[in-house]
């Protein structure tokens, strides 16, 4: 079994015992109807929906989004505990989470964030490799968080295909209207977004760790140097995911671009990343965790 299948299962196992431990809680309900109805009624803290086919509609995904304010946690393949106890062999099967004042509940959810950018499709680079699109698919990840660079429709057409909540940043060849920096909150991880080009020098630690300062975020994600990087400074934690693609960058004319990216599950008090790397025509994966600080140690 390949490092990339190996990392892929232990995050459904993951899933899997989460949902179970939501399931024994007793404070969800369970079946299709059941959620619509806890979710019209304003009962429902958020909405898991599980599938065994990633033919899922998305019209379906989206109208369970509109009606849920916390959104919808979607998951495909292997779901077996929430199949079971739907009371059938599953193609769709939902659960909605009642208690709004249980925070305990909704953290022991698998919240698996995609973090990847600087496609620079179609001027740099033709596409993602294939392998990496064989990983990424529907019903795995629940965010995805871009340091920009796209610069083509279709890769953002992509990414929105993954999941509903996108969010991306402005790269120097993106669209001006696009944000230069966000805030996205995951649980209780607050997460800032750049594409970093504004940052001098490139990658600079000291200037990456103002802006997580100046942001208020435990951790602070940015893109333009396609060099994959992960650290610790000033109690914070730094992530680049590097080039999905492994665009060509002028100012590294003498290195081999190395496509990559990174998938962040997100827990109660700690973040689990792995990075994934295109080498050799086969998919590496690294690991690394990080404990979330407190609240007071942002600023």
């Amino acid at each position: 079994m390949t490092a990339a299948k190996k990392a892929s299962k232990k995050q459904q196992e993951n899933i899997n015992s989460r949902l179970a431990l939501v399931m024994k809680s007793g404070k969800v309900v369970l079946g299709l109807r059941q959620t619509l109805k806890s979710l019209r009624q304003g009962k429902a803290k958020l909405v898991i929906l599980a599938s065994n086919t990633p033919a899922l509609r998305k019209s379906t995904i989206e109208y369970y989004s509109m009606l849920s304010k916390s959104g919808v946690h979607h998951y495909i393949g292997n779901n077996i505990e929430l199949g079971t106890a739907c009371g059938r062999h599953f193609k769709i099967c939902s659960m909605a989470v009642l208690d709004a004042g249980d925070s305990d509940i909704c953290e022991t959810l698998v919240m698996l964030v995609l973090v990847i950018g600087d496609f620079h499709v179609p001027y740099r680079a033709s596409s993602i490799p294939a392998k990496f699109r064989r990983l990424l698919v529907p019903g795995k990840i629940q965010h995805v968080l871009c340091t920009g660079n796209l610069i083509g429709r279709d890769s953002l057409d992509y990414l929105k295909s993954l999941t509903s909540d996108v969010h991306v940043v402005r790269g120097e060849f993106d669209d001006a209207s696009w944000p230069e920096t966000k805030v996205v909150t995951v649980g209780q991880l607050r997460i800032g977004l750049t594409h970093g080009h504004q940052l001098l020098p490139w990658g600079d630690p000291a200037s990456l760790s103002e802006l997580r300062r100046r942001l208020g975020v435990d951790l602070l994600i940015s893109g333009h140097t396609r060099r994959f990087e992960a650290f610790e400074r000033d109690g914070g934690f730094f992530l680049n995911p590097g080039s999905a693609t492994g665009a060509f960058s002028p100012a590294e004319a003498g290195e081999t671009p190395v496509p990559s990216f990174a998938l962040l599950d997100v827990q109660a008090s700690s973040v689990v990343c792995y990075i994934y790397r295109f080498i050799d025509g086969d998919v590496a994966v690294e690991r690394v965790e990080f404990k979330i600080p407190r609240a007071n140690s942002r600023g």
